[in-house]
Order: C-alpha cells, then sequence, then structure tokens
C-alpha cells in the first residue's frame, strides 16, 4: 500500500527488488529497484535521483500513468465480474449505473440506489 501510494505522489519511487516491489515499480520505467540488505546501491538511487531531475520526473510521470492504470476501480471491478462470470457461467452480474453524486466515474448496481 506504500507503495501504491507512492507512485501516485510526485516523487519517484526507489523500492528493494523484492516481492512483489517488481510488479509495481519497473526499473528505470517506473522507478527503481535496488537490490535487499544493500545500503550503498539504496543511496547511489537517491543520490542519482536528486541529481538528475529531469530522469526523476519521467520516473514519477510514468509511475503515477501506471498506479492510475493498477489501481483504476472500474477497471478492477470489470476483471473480477469476468473472473466470477467464468467461474460461474450462468450467474449474472447487474448492469451498472452513474453515480456522479457520490464520486464522479463510479458506478453503482442498476438494482441499488445511489448512495446519498
Amino acid at each position: 500500500d506504500v507503495y501504491k501510494r507512492q507512485l501516485l505522489s510526485a516523487v519517484p519511487v526507489i523500492a528493494t527488488n523484492v516481492g512483489g516491489l517488481p510488479d509495481l515499480v519497473q526499473e528505470g520505467i517506473s522507478g527503481k529497484l535496488v537490490p535487499p540488505r544493500n545500503p550503498q546501491a539504496l543511496a547511489a538511487a537517491i543520490v542519482s535521483s536528486l541529481q538528475n531531475r529531469e530522469e526523476a520526473r519521467r520516473l514519477t510521470v510514468e509511475g503515477q500513468k501506471i498506479a492510475r492504470h493498477l489501481f483504476d476501480v472500474q477497471r478492477t471491478a470489470r476483471e473480477v465480474a469476468q473472473i466470477y462470470s467464468q467461474l460461474a457461467p450462468g450467474i449474472t452480474t447487474p448492469a451498472m449505473q452513474p453515480c456522479p453524486q457520490f464520486a464522479p466515474g463510479i458506478t453503482t448496481p442498476t438494482t441499488q440506489p445511489c448512495p446519498q
């Protein structure tokens, strides 16, 4: 969750190359990955980001684009609905309607009223 927030923030992401982080942070595209337990590599990545502002800005912009795509609520809802339809082909999901008074771009099932 911390890395999701950092990808969406206005700073470049520098993360250790462990666990699922390489799925979120793409080396040289959306941030920098350093080996775990390597403070020298971490320091070098931080210094590099501070010295090369153009690269840091590019990493930040690309990281924000990737994070917005990966964590888009509508896309995630569609993918979950698709998985459910594959697992239970006879069951359908309700149609969705926009709920602009709740949040622009957020939808709810048509069988439920928009939240007030």
